[in-house]
Formats: C-alpha cells, structure tokens, sequence
C-alpha cells in the first residue's frame, strides 16, 4: 500500500500499485463492524460484479473483487483530484453553470446505471470525485447497494448521509432509482446555496422534514440562479419517486435551452389554460394565419400590377403623363389603392 486515500464509517480507501498492469489503482477496504450478517459477503460479491460490469466515463470503474482477512476489499480506478464534498468546503457554493455540467456528468453516470439495473443508493458529495480537468465521477456502484441495509442498522454512521437519502429510502421502504434523483438534487440544492434542502441534525428530524415536503426554492436564497435549473432541482426533490424525473429525462432537461440554464435568463412564463380555451386559442391562430397568407397573395398581386404598370408607362420615347378616362384609375393608382386597403386591414 502507498498511503491513505480516504477514511470514513464504513471503509478505508488505500492507493495502491497494480504490479500486473502497472498501474496505480484504489482499494477500498470495508470495516469489520456491522458486517456481522451472513449474507452480506454474497450481496457484497454480487454487487461488486455487477458494477464491474459499467463502464461510462463518469462512473468510477471497477476491476476486482477480494477478501483479506475476513475484509472484504474492491480495488477500483484510481482517480486524481478531489471530491465534490472538499470543493464544497473550500468554495462554499459554486456557480449555477458549474454545478449543471456537474449535474449532468452524474444524470449520464445514473442512467447508464439504471439502464442496467442498478441503483447506487449513496449518492453525496463525498462518492463524487472531481477530476483535474474539472470531469465528475461517481464511485461507490455496487458497494452501496451491498451495504444499505448494513448501513441503516447502524446509527452512527447513518446520521452523515441521511440528508441525502429519499423519503421512502430513510423510511426503509421500497427503493428504486428515483432515489438517485432524489439525492442528486439535495446534492444540487446544496452546490447551488451552500446549505442543505432540509434542516435537522438527526435521522428522525430530517424524515419529518423531507415528509412535510416544503423546500425554499433555490432561487429564492440566491437570485442569479436560472429559473429552468431551480426548478430542475425541485422537481428531483418531490415527494413522491413516481413525481420525480429520471436521470435521463434530468440530463435533457439541464442541457436543452443553454441560454435559460447556464446564462441566468429567466425561462418563458408558463400558463396554464383549460383543454376549450387551447383549442379556441388555436382556431384563432389559424384564423389568423389564413388571414395573413390572404394579405400576401393579394399584396404579390399588388406588386404585379405595379409592375406592369412601370412597364406600360416606360419605353425608348418619352410619352406624356396618363389621361384620366372615364373608364378608372391608371394601373398604377389602382395598385397603390389596392395596397393602402391592404395596410388597413390586415394587421
């Protein structure tokens, strides 16, 4: 082992050397206490597998499984930089275009997860490393899934990542991969405003808060936020898993419209109109639309007619002004007529 990358509740994080591959590689060693279940080594092996098994460039790469004395370990890539909980300490909150390409590095991480069927379950600042060149990677695929129902049994370890869990996961009920979104947005929220969506200092106190389901929007506490990414981040945080988006549909919707996500311009209002009112709102556009094409036809047919007379009026010999006649207007007064009557009514 080289040295100490990491320490937490759960797990020591050592840099080492692959000698085969030479290479240097993370391994994640995972504490002895609260692995007493029997099961866990299986869950724990099936996960690992599983992870193995992703490969995207925001995911942190698993290459192999192992035991050492009872510990299980998993060596994994080795990433240089930092984590987004370090940056998080050091800059306080970071600036709203910065915090939606990171964003949507873990929306494309998630739903290459989800796609193929699992759920990370752990996502926080502290699983998402922040490379040199400013990429986002999530670690911990596999591992966390092997270790939520481990984790919830201890309580001094559940209490650090508890404002991040999903209602339904802090409850112990069904998780799906909602709860990924659910915990990306706290991660958003808390980027975004250098606090976190929910106040409470313990397990119980967080539940009832995310239960009452009330969260000052973004925007509120810091104006320069867009209003397309503030509501992005409150759409993660619904109550309900069925209310929130999926990372896929996340991603399109912190990269569609740059101009109203990344520059701070507000979004176009939204309003809400009954099913009768949007259908008679649209006869009216097309009424309108008939009426406009009308005013071109006949205003092509105005510069015809003046054409025309330009031509009848010019030739290699001068002629004398036109004669009225009883039988109308010259060619050319009538298309200026015509035109004026067609400036007065169309609009």
């Amino acid at each position: 082992m080289d040295g100490t990358l990491g320490q937490g509740g759960m797990a020591v994080v050592h840099l080492a050397y692959d000698t085969e591959l030479h290479r240097p590689v993370a391994v994640k060693v995972l504490a002895e206490h609260g692995l007493d279940d029997g099961s866990f080594q299986a869950r724990f092996v099936r996960e690992a597998r599983s992870a193995a098994r992703l490969s995207h460039p925001n995911i942190v790469q698993v290459f192999d499984i192992g035991e050492d004395a009872g510990r299980p370990f998993i060596v994994m890539e080795y990433v240089e930089g930092e984590t987004l909980a370090d940056v998080l300490r050091r800059e306080r909150r970071l600036a709203p275009d910065r915090v939606a390409e990171i964003a949507r590095g873990c929306c494309a991480a998630l739903a290459c997860a989800h796609a193929a069927g699992l759920v990370h379950r752990d996502i926080k600042p502290q699983n998402l490393l922040v490379t040199p060149e400013a990429a986002v990677k999530i670690a911990d695929f596999g591992i966390a899934h092997a270790l939520d129902q481990t984790r919830l049994t201890l309580t001094g370890s559940i209490v650090g990542t508890a404002r991040y869990l999903a209602p339904e996961q802090a409850e112990g009920r069904g998780v799906t991969t909602a709860a990924d979104v659910y915990a990306l947005g706290v991660v958003m929220y808390e980027l975004l405003t250098g606090r976190p969506p929910h106040p409470g200092d313990s397990l119980p106190e967080l539940i009832a808060a995310k239960r009452a389901g009330t969260v000052t929007p973004p925007r509120r506490l810091r104006r320069e936020i867009p209003a397309e990414l503030d509501a992005a981040v409150l759409a993660c945080l619904e109550l309900a898993p069925e209310d929130r988006p999926t990372a896929a549909v996340l991603a399109l919707r912190l990269a569609a419209g740059p101009t109203a996500v990344l520059t701070g311009d507000p979004a176009p209002a939204q309003t809400t109109v009954r099913a009768g009112a949007s259908r008679r709102t649209f006869r009216a556009r097309r009424r309108r639309r008939g009426r406009a094409a009308a005013a071109v036809a006949v205003l092509a047919v105005a510069a015809v007619l003046a054409l025309l007379a330009v031509s009848l009026g010019g030739g290699s010999s001068p002629r004398p002004h036109p004669v009225r006649t009883p039988s109308g207007p010259t060619p050319a007064e009538h298309a200026h007529n015509l035109a004026h009557w067609i400036r007065g009514h169309t609009g």
